[in-house]
């Protein structure tokens, strides 16, 4: 089992450490932050503790090489863990934010730093989202998403965090009133950049923010776009290349297995086309009676009202559902179905912002975790955002392009009330 690694980032002054939760409302801004002792000498303690046991296996082994090497990690936890109750033990933060600036003083062991910064030189307050893994056992792992509101500046080091919240909806009320109280814009992630909403935009909706959206024209080659009783389905498939190599390899399939018996043996070669042939028409007819329903697909769908994200149903399979149903007779229990997924939306009047951003998957964990030696995974995810929540579609790692054409095209309808 792997510990949690807070501790790795040997900063005791950022946000995951301090974790503050300053009120937009307050009439004075400011955190005083020293990690606690507690913590401080236990980290000492803990460091110290496994060093020597990392130091007296060393010892006794005479010098092993393999011995040594299995228990690297023992040596480098305990290093660590003093490195950074050292650096703690002399740590303080003050920071202080009036009407017109950012002061902030920091003391380490190595000396004090203070720097003073004008408030209108910041260009707004983000709110981001990152997951940090805590633990994992075998291929199941732990961890906590955090949703981190901070005053963001051209110059990473005088950027300051001001609001940390663990899981939950986004607290975009509580970065909206940051916005106005400091007047600046609302800063939101985006695949193309950064989304900048002015304090005046605040609250809008897109119909209501006036801007002006172009067309994004024909969607591109893999999204699918129906209209249908006054309502347009947007779903994500494979583009026509991608089709293409499919059947390709299908058709291809019987050919090579054929040619490479036909070597061997010619009548045979023939035989063994034959049967490939068929195996690949059983493979799709199959897949074709078991396919989904148009209906049962994920799906973005917009209509004049409102905006909803169908996330496809679950189909009972039918040797499942005879069981269950013969049970439920035998019992005189009813027993349940597959659960349906939950119908999300949004009312059109409501949305103030779609934008494409990164979501982060840890390969077999599959928590969407960051930070990881085994190496996480970048999914593109659809946010539509307002005042009664958000709608979340997250797409393969390489449909970033389709889910972009989507974003522009949803933005077209909204604010253009088409």
């Amino acid at each position: 089992m792997k510990t949690a690694r807070k501790w790795f980032p040997l900063d005791p002054g950022d946000w995951l450490a301090v974790k503050p939760k300053l009120d937009p409302q307050a009439t004075a801004l400011e955190i005083r932050y020293s990690p606690g002792r507690f913590e401080v000498r236990l980290r000492i303690g803990v460091g110290l503790l496994v060093l020597g046991i990392f130091s007296t296996i060393v010892y006794f082994s005479g010098g092993d090489v393999f011995t040594i090497f299995i228990t690297f990690g023992l040596g480098l936890f305990g290093l660590l863990n003093l490195i950074y109750g050292v650096i703690q033990s002399g740590f303080s933060m003050y920071l202080l934010i009036t009407a017109s600036e950012v002061a902030v003083d920091r003391k380490t062991l190595l000396g004090r730093r203070q720097w003073r910064e004008w408030l209108n030189r910041y260009r707004g307050v983000v709110l981001r989202e990152r997951q940090v893994r805590e633990s994992d056992v075998g291929t199941m792992a732990w961890g906590t998403h955090y949703h981190i509101i901070e005053l963001a500046h051209d110059d990473p080091a005088k950027t300051v965090p001001l609001y940390v919240q663990e899981s939950g909806a986004p607290p975009r009320h509580i970065q909206e009133a940051f916005a106005r109280r400091f007047g600046l814009p609302a800063l939101s992630p985006d695949s193309s950049g950064e989304i900048a909403r002015q304090v005046a935009e605040l609250g809008r909706s897109l119909s209501e923010q006036g801007a002006v959206v172009p067309d994004p024209g024909r969607p591109p080659s893999g999204v699918q776009l129906r209209q249908r009783n006054g309502t347009t389905r947007l779903t994500i498939g494979n583009t026509r290349l991608g089709q293409s190599l499919v059947w390709l390899f299908w058709v291809a399939l019987p050919l090579v297995f054929g040619a490479l018996v036909y070597q061997l043996d010619p009548i045979m070669g023939y035989v063994a086309a034959g049967m490939a042939a068929l195996l690949v028409l059983t493979i799709l007819g199959i897949g074709k009676l078991m396919g989904r329903k148009e209906e049962d697909q994920r799906a973005i769908c917009i209509d004049g009202e409102r905006v909803w994200i169908v996330q496809g149903e679950r189909r009972e399979p039918a040797l499942a559902g005879l069981m269950r149903r013969t049970v439920s007779r035998v019992s005189g229990v009813e027993l349940p179905g597959l659960p349906s997924a939950p119908p999300s939306s949004l009312p059109r009047s409501a949305i103030e912002q779609v934008r494409v951003d990164r979501y982060t998957s840890h390969g077999a964990g599959g928590g969407g975790f960051q930070d990881d030696d085994d190496g996480p995974t970048f999914h593109p995810r659809l946010l539509i955002e307002g005042k009664a929540g958000t709608l979340e579609y997250i797409a393969a790692q390489f449909d970033r392009k389709k889910l972009e054409w989507i974003r522009d095209y949803l933005r077209y309808r909204l604010a253009n009330r088409t």
